[in-house]
């Protein structure tokens, strides 16, 4: 704050005040007679002093060139206040406690000098208030605590220098409110803490510089929230706590310097957020925690130059189905992490976007909720990480390119579910795609269960008969994946023929001797391990001994001393087994060599 304090104060004893209402000529002149001076209106009620029906025009008045001007604590009553044009000094200029009526409020094209401005704990009425293409100096300006009231608020055109804009817990009403076209020069913006109504908000074509830019903790009420083209300048800048109500939120065409940008828990509820081609400099940009209800997210078109991108553990919450879209976004070399994030009930799109860096999406919470992941046409110059995730449908990365590792360890993903029960081809092509992904990776056996997918899916369009048989070769070994079932059904069909056998040789043994003369020919444990012998010899064709064994086996199975011929159907159904059995053997090879692949 200027120290004005040796400068004479001109007060209610030099008439200051009938000279104040008097017209800019009456004031000028009195002005001029002290170029060096303070001015401190000792007044309550400056109404009071005025004509009925009258309007404060102090515009086009002039203040001293040096010295602190004080309206502090005045109230000016329900009259529209006009201090267009007007030309403070070099001094400080204080507005603090003042109370204004519910008519316009116009500080237009006004200089406040280099001095301190302040309207803390002002509070205005429902009247208009207009600050447009007003020229603050170097001091800083408070707007701290003030009270805005319904009317609509504008500082159009503004322009600041050096001094820090503080707007800390400041209050609008249901007006609209414009910063639009203003430059903050190099100083520090706090619009930390504040409060807006329904009205619209809009900071388009605004410049910030390079100090810091804050609206943590900020409340935005139902009406469209636009930064288009806004210029953030070098600073760090925060949107920390930030809470968005129902109008759209448009960050479009923006521009983040170098300094890191914070939406950290941050709350969006009933927004259109938009972010489409903005440009971040070198700075961090994170969401981290950040949560959405019922918001549409399009970040389409956005640029990354150099910072890491978070947007961990951030949550989307809807009870109707909305896109996310990162289309055509360009991400730096230090990666992007959307880590335990809640897409909730979303269709997420990264269509044509550049991951430069390591991207991140490990352990999505609720991962079984989202609809729909795209990653069409994307370039991954490094690590594409889906670990821990459950998908109800399947990702795509159709046309995509990966320069790196993809990690899909704990990854699970199904064909997305149909009303009439057929899946839908072009899942077989996802399929298809994650398991050349796989295969690249060496990862054999996640590579199997993706061909296992698109197989199955596949069957639906061929013809009935390949239908068929790949159904078959699905369910005795899920395409060569599986060793359990068709060694299951080795050693089933193997018990089968054995029963069979076993039969066949009482049968024939006994169908020309009484009962008692077969009970002692036929030992029954003889021709139970017999008949498992001939089986065996059946099932494993490559035995060495195999031929003499079932040829021995099945003497003493089917002949009594050896006399008479074996039955010729006998080996029909060798050979039916035989055959059986050599699929289920190559069956159980094929898992083998799967499972143990290197």
């Amino acid at each position: 704050m200027l120290d004005n304090r040796h400068l004479i104060t001109l007060t209610n004893a030099h008439n200051i005040v009938d000279k104040f209402i008097s017209g800019a000529k009456v004031w000028n002149d009195f002005i001029s007679d002290y170029p060096e001076a303070n001015i401190h209106f000792h007044v309550k009620n400056l109404d009071h002093f005025l004509p009925k029906g009258n309007i404060f025009d102090f515009s086009e008045y002039k203040f001293p060139l040096k010295g602190n001007v004080k309206f502090s604590g005045i109230n000016f009553g329900n009259i529209k206040v006009d201090f267009s044009g007007a030309i403070f000094g070099e001094g400080n200029i204080l507005f603090n406690n003042c109370q204004f009526g519910d008519k316009d409020i116009l500080f237009l094209n006004t200089n406040f000098g280099n001095g301190i401005v302040t309207f803390e704990n002002a509070k205005f009425g429902n009247g208009n208030i207009y600050f447009i293409d007003a020229k603050f100096g170097n001091g800083n300006i408070y707007f701290t605590s003030c009270n805005f009231g319904d009317g609509d608020v504008s500082f159009y055109g503004a322009q600041f220098k050096e001094g820090d804009i503080i707007f800390h817990k400041a209050i609008f009403g249901d007006g609209d409110v414009s910063f639009n076209n203003i430059s903050t020069g190099n100083s520090n913006a706090y619009f930390d803490n504040m409060q807006f109504g329904s009205g619209n908000v809009s900071f388009n074509n605004i410049t910030f510089g390079s100090g810091v830019t804050t609206f943590s903790r900020t409340f935005f009420g139902k009406g469209n929230v636009i930064f288009y083209n806004a210029n953030f300048g070098e600073g760090i800048v925060s949107f920390d706590r930030t809470q968005f109500s129902e109008g759209k939120v448009i960050f479009d065409h923006a521009y983040f310097g170098d300094g890191d940008t914070y939406f950290r828990t941050t709350s969006f509820d009933e927004n259109y957020i938009s972010f489409k081609k903005v440009n971040f400099g070198s700075g961090s940009f994170s969401f981290k925690d950040s949560i959405f209800s019922n918001c549409e997210f399009v970040f389409n078109d956005a640029v990354f130059s150099e910072g890491f991108v978070d947007f961990s553990d951030i949550e989307f919450s809807s009870n109707k189905i909305n896109p996310i879209h990162f289309q055509n976004i360009s991400f730096s070399e230090r990666g992007a992490n959307f880590s335990r994030s809640n897409f909730g009930h979303s269709k997420i799109y990264f269509d044509y976007s550049d991951f430069k860096g390591h991207v991140s999406f490990v352990n999505l919470t609720n991962s079984n909720e989202i609809l729909s992941l795209s990653f069409k046409h994307c370039i991954f110059h490094k690590s594409l990480n889906l670990e821990s995730n459950k998908f109800n449908f399947v990702p795509d990365l159709t046309n995509t390119s990966l320069n790196n590792q993809l990690s899909i360890q704990g990854f699970m993903c199904k064909p997305s579910p149909t009303d009439d029960g057929v899946p839908k081809a072009i899942d077989a092509i996802r399929f298809c795609r994650l398991k050349e992904l796989a295969e690249a990776n060496k990862s054999h056996q996640q590579a199997l269960i993706f061909h296992i997918q698109e197989m199955r899916i596949k069957r639906f369009y061929i013809n009935k008969g390949r239908r068929f048989l790949d159904l078959i070769f699905d369910k005795t070994c899920h395409y060569g994946n599986s060793i359990s079932i068709p060694s299951k059904i080795l050693l089933g069909m193997t018990g089968v023929f054995w029963f069979i056998y076993f039969c066949i040789s009482r049968l024939t043994i006994c169908k020309n001797l009484e009962y008692l003369e077969c009970a002692k020919i036929f030992d029954i444990p003889e021709f139970v391990g017999n008949s498992l012998l001939f089986t065996i010899t059946q099932t494993i064709l490559f035995m060495s001994a195999g031929n003499k064994i079932a040829d021995e086996t099945a003497k003493s199975l089917f002949l009594i001393d050896n006399k008479g011929d074996i039955p010729h159907f006998i080996y029909g159904i060798g050979v039916i087994q035989g055959v059986i059995s050599f699929i289920l053997l190559f069956l159980i090879g094929l898992g083998l060599r799967h499972r143990f692949r290197l």
